[in-house]
């Protein structure tokens, strides 16, 4: 899968990551067969973007 070489820590919603980092969240979600509903984008507690509903 391609990848990205932008930082995304400072992402908070779906539409600030690159369509390839959604991409890759989509893939791993159909493998493992289970919805993805947060991603960490940092090691922070509070980077993290939301997915789905």
């Amino acid at each position: 899968m391609p990848g990205w070489q932008v930082d995304t820590s400072s992402a908070t919603e779906l539409s600030q990551l690159p369509a390839e980092a959604r991409a890759y969240v989509g893939f791993v979600a159909d493998q493992v067969g289970v919805p993805i509903h947060l991603v960490g984008v940092g090691p922070g507690r509070e980077q993290f973007v939301r997915f789905g509903g």
